[in-house]
């Protein structure tokens, strides 16, 4: 099979599986591959705002690292 065959296959397990599966990250289960870009793009954010951007301690009205204990504290995980 061609290769463009395979990555529409992985593609589709990926969607399927978000769309009957995935209960927990709302995002990717309403908009599958657009939500895991989200999630891969979120990961790469430090080095992307260090060298295009900013840096974490200049956005407003709350920076990166203020938003981020907001976030763990919603999720009650360790927000020390």
């Amino acid at each position: 099979m061609p290769w463009y065959v395979w990555l529409l296959l992985i593609l589709l397990l990926v969607v399927i599986r978000d769309e009957f599966f995935n209960r927990r990250h709302t995002i990717s289960h309403n908009f599958p591959l657009l939500g895991h870009l989200r999630y891969m793009l979120e990961n790469i954010g430090p080095e992307l705002r260090q060298y295009l951007v900013a840096n974490n301690r200049e956005e407003l009205p709350f920076n990166r690292s203020q938003r981020a204990w907001v976030y763990s504290s919603a999720k009650k995980e360790n927000n020390c």
